[in-house]
């Protein structure tokens, strides 16, 4: 809280940024507008997911058996212990070891440096305070799997949340944010966001950042995406919403000295609170594997100069980096392209669709005399992201052009880096997809408004979106 507190010392310069309308209208979103059914659908898709990952256990022999090896006496086991084994096993795979071992013995072994520690961390804690009367009845590492999945559905939860209150503080517009988190609730990740992943955690720090980015709440946003990149490496690539707010939504500076330094004052101090975690992380791997420890012998394989090894990025798995660029979507996975196929085509489509509505707004950008820090990224408030637009133009506005263009240059990373089976799991955390399927489903024939549609038959397009999304989510 006392963190919190600086963080929002430092946003009160940019207090004046948000219209008084949008303030009030964004405090409501739990007593005035649909949070506790945003809330309780959340939950009722979670207990969904639980009800069929345990049906498929039983009906489906295990594609991964790896997870009875966790236990070397098995025999041992109390019939309580055996029953929770059971019920948890079916999220507890591949990843999930990684992230239990670190949560129990933290970085032991070069490869475990793959995994951030924010995930396991809380696993941890969360382990060792709530859930510590569980000790009496079940080993430590059923309660560190307990507590994963518990840190995973509450995240989900509050995830879907954020991106409620995120949809309506862009759109001012509580349809069209209700309808993209009820999509969110399906989405095709559903059993990572339960599993003992990221993921959802994940999503909850970006959500909640993009939020607060929107609300001009810079600092506190970044405080939030330093807590995402000590949860994941791909948070870094979020600093760009700080150099986009305050360098290309408009162009004042380049007139002006004053606010230039201004600018790049704030936007340095911002990206160093974000990539913080991040760096913490990378500089503890580098004390533990790139010195040279003893009783080693030798110099160590991972011996790079601090200064390479943080800005570089690829850590002490680099080898492994290197060598998969451009060499994971072969034909082994052919099975998994299809899936995320139409998640890579949607992207094209909607970047295109998108820049192009967008380029003459970027050519109107005009010097305003008396220009500061402040009032140049001022929105007005009729064109504050969708005020006064219905639900059918909400995707349209040119202010989210920082969202596809994040959502492009990631999916670029993934498809260039990353196996097939990552990329739908990966982009899942990113918000356009739910955005851009709630803006089909709007778009179909409506009265003036948006916000009910005439036509009882949703949009061909967005059906097959969906489709899609169920399938695979039930697979």
């Amino acid at each position: 809280n006392n963190m919190k507190s600086i963080f929002k010392v430092g946003d009160s310069i940019f207090d004046d940024l948000v219209p008084t309308e949008i303030k009030n209208y964004r405090k409501g979103w739990w007593s005035k507008h649909r949070g506790r059914q945003v809330i309780i659908a959340a939950i009722l898709s979670r207990i969904l997911v639980f009800l069929i990952s345990q049906a498929s256990n039983l009906a489906v022999d295990d594609y991964d058996s790896s997870f009875d090896t966790l236990f070397i006496n098995e025999d041992a086991l109390t019939p309580l212990e055996v029953f929770v084994k059971n019920v948890v096993k079916v999220y507890a795979r591949w990843d999930s070891f990684y992230y239990l071992h670190i949560a129990q013995h933290g970085y032991v072994y070069e490869q475990d440096n793959a995994f951030f520690p924010m995930f396991p961390l809380l696993i941890n804690f969360f382990a060792f305070t709530a859930l510590f009367p569980l000790r009496a009845f079940m080993n430590e590492q059923l309660v560190m799997m307990v507590s994963g999945i518990i840190i995973s559905n509450l995240s989900f939860v509050g995830s879907c949340v954020a991106l409620y209150r995120l949809g309506i503080v862009l759109f001012t517009n509580e349809n069209f944010a209700f309808l993209s988190a009820m999509l969110y609730c399906i989405t095709p990740s559903n059993i990572f966001m339960s599993a003992i992943y990221t993921e959802s955690t994940f999503a909850l720090f970006s959500f909640i950042c993009m939020r607060l980015i929107a609300e001009k709440k810079y600092y506190l946003a970044a405080f939030y995406l330093g807590l995402g990149s000590f949860t994941r490496s791909n948070c870094v690539c979020y600093v760009g919403f700080f150099i986009w707010d305050f360098f290309l939504t408009n162009y004042n500076w380049v007139y002006s000295r004053r606010v230039f330094i201004q600018r790049l004052f704030h936007v340095m101090v911002l990206a160093l609170i974000s990539v913080s975690g991040f760096l913490i992380f990378q500089i503890q791997g580098y004390n533990q594997f790139c010195k040279n420890i003893p009783p080693r012998d030798g110099e160590s394989p991972w011996s790079f100069p601090m200064i390479t090894y943080c800005i570089s990025g690829i850590s002490i798995y680099a080898k492994y980096d290197i060598k998969r660029f451009l060499s994971l979507s072969m034909l082994s996975s052919i099975g998994n392209i299809g899936s995320s196929g139409s998640k890579c085509s949607g992207t094209k489509k909607i970047t295109t669709e998108e820049t192009s509505k967008n380029k003459k707004q970027t050519k109107i950008l005009k010097r305003n005399a008396g220009d500061d820090v402040i009032s140049s990224i001022k929105p007005k408030s009729s064109a504050f992201l969708g005020w006064a637009i219905d639900s059918r133009f909400c995707f349209l506005s040119s202010n989210l052009l920082p969202y596809i263009y994040l959502w492009s240059f990631l999916l670029i990373v993934s498809v260039t880096t990353m196996h097939v089976q990552i990329i739908t799991r990966f982009m899942s955390s990113l918000p356009v997809i739910y955005w851009y399927l709630a803006h089909l489903i709007f778009s179909s024939d409506s009265e003036p408004g948006g916000d009910k549609t005439t036509s009882k038959k949703i949009p061909p397009e967005a059906s097959r979106i969906l489709n899609i999304i169920l399938y695979y989510s039930a697979i």
